[in-house]
């Protein structure tokens, strides 16, 4: 594995001072299992460009699968503090927050993302959850359909629709949101269990 990493090393040398070269060979080394080498690399492309976010997001990847969400959220303030309009390390450091059950300091991050990149459904769609889970369902449902309407065929957010809306008892409004995923996905194996929740 060493000796592969080596020659890659050595291919990348040749744009050793761009942070890029470094993030490829912090995934390289990922990839063989090497983590130290991982973290030396996206530290050093952090030292070309502090404001290299994909380095330091997965850097702060790298602390949370070793268990480190303290210094994951450590790093992601970090690359904040230097680039404090990346809607990607606001979306990193919100689900940081939601895995150490911070959910009330999660979610100003996952809306701050969703502001950045309004039509990112994927980050729409974890700052509804995160909303409904603050039992604010209500807020959940206008954001979710904002969102809905900038992605239309996105299972993820019908399926959150029909949920939140039987949840608080709209089940008129669950049902047409049932309706139109029946229309996108007649197969979907979800169907039956969101008709059943409908009742």
């Amino acid at each position: 594995m060493r000796l592969a990493l080596a020659e890659y090393e050595t291919a990348e040398q040749v744009n050793a001072d761009r942070p890029e070269a470094h993030l490829n060979l912090g995934l390289m080394a990922v990839a063989l299992g090497e983590p130290g080498l991982a973290e030396q690399s996206y530290r050093t492309a952090l030292e070309l460009d502090p404001r290299f976010s994909p380095a330091r997001a997965n850097l702060a990847d790298l602390y949370r699968e070793q268990g480190r969400e303290a210094d994951a959220e450590a790093e992601l303030m970090a690359g904040l503090s230097a680039d404090p309009d990346n809607a990607d390390l606001h979306y990193a450091l919100g689900l940081a927050r939601v895995r150490t059950h911070h959910l009330d300091a999660a979610i100003p991050d996952l809306a701050r993302a969703t502001e950045l990149a309004p039509d990112n459904s994927r980050f729409a769609y974890v700052y509804g959850v995160a909303l409904d889970a603050a039992d604010r369902t209500a807020e959940a449902l206008t954001l979710l359909e904002a969102a809905q309407g900038h992605d239309p065929a996105n299972r993820d957010l019908l399926i959150a629709l029909i949920q939140y809306h039987a949840k608080l008892g709209q089940n008129q409004e669950a049902g047409r949101w049932l309706s139109k995923l029946a229309s996108m996905a007649p197969e979907d194996p979800a169907l039956k269990v969101l008709q059943e929740q409908i009742g």
